[in-house]
């Protein structure tokens, strides 16, 4: 992981990138609001958020580096337990549950088989990457809101309900 300034254009100047896999961009460019980022005299400035492509889904591997956004993640368990998360727009939910020991159930990790169908309770979510989305959720599901957690992207801060095992 590495934090530069940014030598470009004027448009530019004084913006500095955070290169590195989603989950650690997102822990360095948050620390870079903390007294370490200020003794920089990072704080203030523009952040390019750098991500590289997450090797643990098949579809994101060999992916170019590409700039990201954070977004809140408010996973609710079936007992009403809540935990939250900082998630990349180009990470899927069920990875950011993983990274955040939130145990939604999943097989396939591509859409295809439906055990990761979770409830968006709000927000915004892409799953355009889903493979078979037709074919593990009804037009009545998709219009009260289920989701597939391996397939879904954020597109704003979500709070997902899922059930555990």
């Amino acid at each position: 992981m590495a934090l530069q300034p940014i030598a470009a254009p004027r448009r530019l100047a004084g913006t500095w990138a955070i290169h590195a896999p989603p989950p650690p961009a997102m822990q360095c460019r948050s620390g870079l609001g903390t007294s370490s980022g200020r003794s920089l005299g990072v704080a203030g400035k523009g952040i390019r958020t750098c991500g590289m492509p997450s090797a643990t889904h098949p579809r994101q591997q060999g992916k170019r580096c590409v700039d990201v956004r954070a977004y809140k993640v408010t996973f609710v368990a079936e007992d009403g337990t809540k935990v939250q998360a900082e998630a990349a727009d180009s990470e899927f939910l069920l990875e950011v549950g993983e990274r955040n020991n939130v145990e939604i159930p999943s097989s396939c990790r591509s859409g295809m088989c439906g055990t990761c169908i979770s409830k968006l309770k709000s927000g915004e979510v892409d799953m355009s990457e889903a493979m078979d989305l037709e074919g593990q959720l009804s037009p009545e599901q998709l219009a009260e809101g289920y989701i597939l957690a391996c397939s879904s992207k954020p597109k704003s801060d979500c709070t997902v309900e899922w059930k555990p095992y």
